[in-house]
């Protein structure tokens, strides 16, 4: 999330004609990317940026996604784990284990 690129998040050959990222934050409800959100990234605020992720749609780049999130972080936390780096590094990272069914190693 640190550079502007696709939502894809795929990794290796088999997961290329897969579901991507982008195809998550567009498609499911607020609560399932909430329930995904607190099962694999811990986030607190899971339920917050569900919904903003819903209010930014379509998403199709790492950057909407970034936006979408940066809307909902509170100014006085964008240096602490609820800032706005630590909040994309786990949400970033909840899209790429289901993404890659990491869930199911």
């Amino acid at each position: 999330f640190m550079k502007d690129g696709p939502l894809d998040m795929r990794m290796g050959t088999e997961a290329a004609g897969g579901v991507t990222a982008a195809d998550l934050c567009n498609e499911l409800d607020a609560k399932e990317l909430q329930r995904i959100f607190t099962v694999y990234g811990d986030e607190s605020r899971a339920k917050t940026i569900a919904k903003a992720i819903i209010d930014h749609r379509p998403l199709r780049t790492t950057q909407n996604l970034v936006n979408a999130i940066a809307s909902v972080t509170p100014a006085f936390a964008k240096n602490k784990r609820n800032g706005l780096t630590a909040t994309c590094a786990r949400i970033f990272q909840s899209l790429r284990i289901v993404v890659n069914q990491e869930d199911r190693v």
